[in-house]
């Protein structure tokens, strides 16, 4: 008799541990080759996808959404001198010391005199 009860109580101790640990809510991780593969989950399901091009989330069966994304810093495009031709990407600037002045303004379309 001290046998079933040990057992019975472990057991209720066991369904009362699995209770208290489990998960949050219906969720999956699923692993592409690319994004294109990753699968919708259904309405109420969370899931993650790890693909080859990029990490996509889904939250209650909503449309992916990357995460993760680096976003590139807004700045200067562009370079023109004296209204010559615009020059872009890494631009290097030399400035004779004979046109440097010690006063400027800068007009409304952000032009500097």
């Amino acid at each position: 008799m001290k046998i079933l009860q040990t057992v019975l109580l472990l057991l209720v101790f066991g369904l009362l541990l699995a209770s208290a640990v489990r998960g949050q809510g219906p969720g999956t991780i699923q692993s592409a080759g690319a994004s294109s593969s990753c699968v919708l989950p259904p309405a109420g399901s969370s899931s993650i996808c790890i693909a080859g091009d990029k990490i996509l989330a889904s939250t209650n069966g909503a449309a992916w959404v990357q995460i993760g994304v680096a976003t590139a810093a807004a700045g200067v495009t562009s370079v023109s001198v004296n209204g010559g031709t615009a020059q872009t990407g890494a631009v290097s600037l030399s400035i004779p010391s004979s046109f440097i002045g010690t006063s400027f303004t800068v007009t409304p379309a952000g032009k500097i005199q």
